[in-house]
């Protein structure tokens, strides 16, 4: 069921609607709040629209990286780590 949220970005309240709890909803606001705050006190820009609009940018990029990386298998190190994992299993499962 969705809920409604107040939150305040860059010193303005809105009131958003959504399925995720309380917590996660002000969790992702001040995310964004604090990728606005960068963006303006960077000097790149002092138009709201635009801090808005070069932040999305930012976090957009670190998203299509992050899924980029997943869909190519991920962290190596990870993937090395579990495929040592695995075998340790199969010779326990072997051993027994």
């Amino acid at each position: 069921m969705k809920q409604s949220v107040e939150v305040m970005i860059l010193g303005q309240p809105y009131v958003v609607r959504s399925a995720e709890s309380d917590e996660e909803v002000r969790r992702i606001a001040s995310f964004v709040n604090d990728r606005l705050n960068e963006v303006m006190a960077s000097g790149r820009s002092a138009d709201t629209l635009a801090s808005a609009i070069l932040a999305l940018m930012n976090v957009s990029g670190r998203l299509l990286r992050q899924q980029e990386t997943v869909a190519s298998g991920g962290d190596e190190d990870v993937n090395r780590r579990l495929r040592i994992l695995l075998e340790r299993l199969d010779d326990q499962s072997a051993g027994q």
